[in-house]
């Protein structure tokens, strides 16, 4: 499975309602309450504005949220808690199982990087995370250039398992690289991701395999916590 653009608009919209559907029962959001705005939960889940539209319309059409004009939408009932039993704990628990393979094997693949890429290939590191970063500073998904960032290093250790084990990953999980839905300090966590992925690609660029292996690992180990506490 490709980056989330790969994905059908069906089936990107079904799973955004579970991410909401989810969201609103562990942030305990009760009657009244407001949800995100449509270009936050855009940004943070990774896919455009209309599929989070067409989210938010089956949550209306259900009875759960309802929208007000030029307020946004608000929780008219919180879901039944077996409309989310089977959504996402087995997702969520796949994607931090991931996190467990990707800390042990991606600080390899940036040690190796730094010691064999070549020009062509740090080109291709660097304009991934210039992306990435592009993205963040814009407000807008950057989980599909996150991907192609962690692709490109695998591909410059010049170890072929190393990708190909990305590759499996990302198609036995939906969706490897995943935004959560929380937002307290958005702009600063967004800051955060993007120095950690600028600490990877320069100790990358300069070849300090040792740096690179750590500021990998740190950056994994960072995305974990995030995931777990539902932030990105």
């Amino acid at each position: 499975m490709g980056g989330p653009g790969d994905e059908p608009g069906e089936r990107l919209a079904d799973r955004v309602y579970g991410q909401l559907l989810a969201f609103i029962v562990e942030e305990n959001l009760g009657q009244g309450d407001r949800l995100p705005s449509e270009h936050e939960l855009s940004r943070l889940t990774g896919v455009s504005r209309p599929i989070v539209r067409e989210a938010l319309t089956r949550l209306q059409a259900d009875g759960l949220i309802e929208s007000r004009r030029g307020a946004g939408s608000f929780v008219r009932q919180r879901p039944a808690e077996h409309q989310i039993q089977h959504l996402l704990p087995a997702p969520v628990r796949a994607r931090l199982d991931t996190f467990d393979v990707r800390i042990a094997v991606e600080p390899a693949a940036a040690r190796l990087a730094a010691l064999h890429r070549t020009d062509a290939e740090l080109q291709a590191i660097k304009t991934a995370t210039a992306a990435l970063i592009a993205a963040l500073a814009a407000g807008e998904p950057a989980g599909e250039h996150d991907l192609t960032f962690h692709r490109a290093i695998a591909q410059a250790s010049h170890n072929p398992m190393f990708l190909l084990t990305l590759e499996t990953l990302d198609a036995h999980v939906e969706g490897l690289i995943v935004p959560s839905l929380a937002l307290i300090e958005a702009d600063e966590r967004a800051k955060r991701v993007e120095l950690e992925h600028v600490a990877v690609t320069e100790a990358i660029e300069r070849g300090e395999a040792e740096l690179a292996e750590t500021a990998m690992r740190l950056h994994l180990m960072r995305a974990r916590s995030r995931a777990v506490a539902m932030r990105w």
